[in-house]
């Protein structure tokens, strides 16, 4: 059968499309585009019916605010009264200019040549030494271990859209212990990671900043019940909920508390801060936004349930689970909701967004990707077991594990899995991506090393106790706590 909305010619029985990747199923039940009509987002007429653009991926009903890779439309502006757009009339006179315009581009070439050359001979005189904080500058090598990503940001999942890629420079970890630091209480915590300091909270009721290079205490800050959620920092502020229904916000560098905002039950979500809002979900059913500076409440929507999961933002939308079985897509000024997707059980994963797909995991064992404009079915991976992590994404492969004591790479292109590592226990540690390397604890008591492209160990390091934490990478040495009470730096 052809598919509807890019004309592929597809096997009797196949479940997705061999051109755009769409459920057939889905597409069955879509409203079509009818031939002859335009994309409102893109501008393409359709050749064939059916409920997607075959260009874009717009789906045909869609308001036209964003396109299939997240960027703006491109909307044209009338030139003010007065001016003259480009007509035949006005072509020659641009043409004599020509000459004109090219001795002006020699001119600036000289000036910056020479600009260049005086600060080569500054920086010669001082020893060959640049003054300037080298963590700001992006290299545009694009070997396998140094290839660049959006700047990570200290907050769970290493930024808003929690696709749980981090910055590759500072070296690659070979599994040896830099320091470690023990506590009074087990790590679920993940860390966050600003400024020469990693914050991360335990089972003691308390929330750690520690020097990021020596593992030596800066401060710590007592809760009224153990802080399992992972920490943000934003502008000098650090952000985490705990489970005596609090979401506080500490000064990053005293420890001094700025507010403090009830719930009406524990929060073991962890918070996302975009915009100057802190979105994150709590026991008694909301997914709460806050002021960044005063803690005030702007706004909530009261799911079925309880939510776990800790939301991701992007592309003007929030983006979590919910215990009643509902994957929530909502508004991220109103709180409203644009979509939702009903599963078969519980989700406790938190979602991870890249190039308009927003990936989860569900207890029913599926992981889901999803059109994240419109909630419709992409594709699902099913392993062994159910899905016990928040998945990781880069370049269309999606990483997570499951309770069956593997750990999948699945490629989005194909619908296949790419490869699958076993373990000796059940992974609730979420994987985190630097270069060609995948780092992820276990169960068994093993934080992992595996190469992204083979699925090949690189090195594994024990701790004696079972890892649910996950890992956190900075300047070249991963970051964890474990269920021995104790926080490593490993590098």
């Amino acid at each position: 059968m052809n598919c509807r909305a890019c004309g592929q010619e597809n096997k009797e029985g196949a479940k997705f499309c061999a051109g755009c990747g769409a459920a057939i199923e889905t597409i069955r039940e879509a409203a079509d585009a009818q031939v002859g009509e335009t994309c409102r987002t893109c501008g393409t007429v359709f050749t064939v019916n059916g409920p997607f653009c075959g260009k874009c991926g717009t789906p045909r009903d869609a308001v036209p605010q964003v396109i299939a890779n997240g960027s703006p439309p491109i909307k044209a502006v009338p030139a003010p009264d007065g001016v003259d757009t480009v007509t035949s009339g006005n072509k020659d006179q641009i043409s004599r200019m020509l000459p004109i315009f090219a001795a002006i581009g020699v001119v600036v070439i000289i000036a910056v040549v020479g600009v260049f050359m005086v600060r080569s001979r500054s920086s010669e005189a001082s020893g060959g030494i640049m003054q300037s904080d080298e963590r700001n500058i992006t290299s545009t090598a694009q070997t396998p271990e140094n290839q660049e990503v959006a700047a990570p940001v200290p907050m769970f999942r290493a930024n808003p859209q929690h696709t749980a890629v981090f910055d590759a420079r500072g070296g690659t970890p070979t599994g040896s212990i830099k320091w470690r630091l023990k506590t009074d209480g087990k790590i679920f915590s993940s860390p966050a990671i600003a400024g020469g300091i990693v914050y991360f909270g335990n089972n003691d009721n308390t929330l750690f900043a520690v020097d990021s290079s020596t593992g030596q205490e800066k401060w710590k800050f007592r809760t009224g019940d153990f802080v399992g959620s992972s920490p943000a920092v934003v502008d000098g502020t650090v952000y985490f909920g705990c489970q005596d229904g609090y979401m506080y916000a500490l000064g990053a560098t005293t420890g001094s508390e700025k507010w403090r905002f009830k719930t009406g039950d524990g929060i073991g979500s962890s918070p996302t801060v975009v915009d100057g809002r802190v979105y994150f979900g709590s026991w008694d059913g909301g997914l709460y936004v806050l002021d960044a500076a005063s803690g005030r409440e702007i706004t909530r929507y009261m799911t079925g349930a309880s939510v776990y999961s800790s939301p991701a933002v992007a592309n003007g939308l929030i983006y979590f689970g919910g215990n009643d079985g509902v994957f929530y897509a909502l508004d991220a000024t109103s709180a409203q909701p644009r979509w939702t997707f009903r599963t078969g059980k519980k989700l406790n994963s938190a979602p991870s967004v890249e190039d308009g797909v927003v990936y989860f995991g569900s207890d029913d064992g599926n992981l889901f990707a999803l059109d994240a404009y419109t909630g419709v079915e992409r594709r699902r991976f099913k392993p062994g077991g159910n899905i016990s992590t928040y998945p990781a994404v880069e370049g269309g492969v999606v990483y997570f594990g499951s309770d069956d004591n593997s750990f999948q790479a699945a490629d989005m292109s194909t619908g296949l899995f790419k490869w699958s590592f076993r373990t000796g226990g059940i992974i609730y540690s979420s994987p985190v991506i630097a270069g060609r390397t995948v780092y992820f604890g276990c169960l068994d008591g093993n934080m992992y090393a595996v190469d992204t492209e083979t699925g090949a160990e690189k090195w594994r390091l024990n701790t004696g106790d079972k890892i649910n934490s996950s890992p956190a990478v900075d300047n070249g040495v991963v970051f964890f706590g474990s269920d021995d009470r104790t926080f490593y730096a490993v590098r």
